[in-house]
């Protein structure tokens, strides 16, 4: 009613005073105010408190999901949720209570059964040997790998060695024969940019490649995707870089964009590879087929961080998450056919 009230005042007042410009401008500015503010355009929800303004993105109890060569289990890192509060009410952020204490590196069957600990530390970045055997992953900046015994389902942690030391060294990935492991380092550039490398697996020989980071290899042991600039997904051949095909054209403009991540090579020419929206929405996984030069988005409900394919490459399981959800659905692990899109849930809060 004040309102209204208003507005008929305005008019009056601007029917007198038509001819004077400065009039004019403040009623045009009052309107456009009482417009934004009005209450028929933007109700109140009087039955909630007002959330506060601040914006908080909900941490994933689960993340970097590896699967295991032999097709039966999955690793992943994990910090068990015990519970959410609200303290402005469930329709706003919430406060997530951990249990760092059961904190670590865990594998679990891909049934979603005997899931354990093995760990009691997180393990970045984790890559798996094609033989099992090995797994790969950064810790402070530098690669080390670590046998794995599949007959007991444990690491044998007296026997961890460092790979790298020069530089920070990140996305250990095997070669498909398991005798080198590319990466991407800092190390030794003056323009402070990452590079792509490859190395013996053990350690030795050190090779720089090409300009990029994340590197994946492909099937054979010869060509790699990588994310190079404009967050742009390429693929070359080793043995010479020359030979390099561009495979998305999404960022032309923006030099700088981080749309484009985590490229992995699922098999039967099919790329998977992890993509921002830049609308403000969740994250998603979308797959780049590579005989008919073809993308199309997997994902419908959120992604964060990486995640990985299965060996015979028809299933990738991930972190399904939307960080503007403040519940126990999200930041758990779900499996999904690259084919049917079909889902099923891996892990629970």
């Amino acid at each position: 009613m004040r309102q209204s009230k208003l507005r008929r005042t305005l008019r009056i007042a601007f029917r007198k005073l038509k001819s004077d410009k400065k009039i004019i401008i403040i009623f045009v500015l009052l309107t456009i105010t009482l417009g934004i503010f009005s209450c028929d355009d933007n109700p109140i929800d009087n039955d909630k408190p007002p959330c506060p303004s601040i914006r908080v993105v909900s941490a994933s109890a689960y993340d970097s999901p590896a699967w295991h060569p032999n097709g039966k289990i999955i690793s992943f890192n994990h910090t068990p949720l015990d519970s959410i509060t609200y303290p402005y009410g469930e329709h706003c952020i919430g406060t997530q209570h951990f249990n760092y204490d059961s904190t670590g590196f865990w594998l679990i069957n891909i049934s979603g059964t005997n899931m354990q600990r093995i760990l009691p530390f997180k393990l970045q970045t984790p890559a798996w040997s094609p033989d099992g055997k090995y797994i790969a992953f950064v810790y402070d900046a530098q690669i080390y790998k670590m046998p794995f015994i599949i007959e007991k389902l444990e690491f044998d942690t007296t026997q961890i060695t460092q790979l790298t030391f020069e530089g920070r060294n990140y996305f250990p990935d095997w070669s498909p024969d398991g005798e080198l492991i590319a990466f991407d380092s800092d190390n030794n550039n003056s323009n402070g940019g990452y590079r792509i490398w490859h190395m013996k697996k053990d350690g030795t020989n050190k090779t720089l490649i090409i300009d990029g980071r994340m590197p994946c290899w492909f099937e054979d042991q010869y060509w790699i995707f990588y994310i190079g600039l404009h967050s742009e997904i390429y693929k070359f051949n080793v043995g010479n870089t020359a030979d390099t095909i561009r495979l998305t054209h999404l960022n032309e403009n923006d030099i700088y964009s981080t749309d484009n991540r985590y490229p992995k090579y699922c098999s039967n020419n099919k790329l998977a590879y992890f993509s921002n929206d830049n609308s403000g929405n969740p994250s998603q996984i979308w797959i780049i087929d590579l005989l008919q030069n073809d993308t199309k988005k997997l994902t419908e409900s959120g992604i964060i961080g990486t995640f990985d394919c299965s060996p015979d490459g028809t299933k990738i399981v991930f972190t399904k998450d939307d960080f503007r959800n403040w519940n126990y659905n999200s930041g758990v692990l779900w499996i999904i056919d690259v084919n049917t899109k079909d889902e099923y849930q891996l892990t629970f809060n």
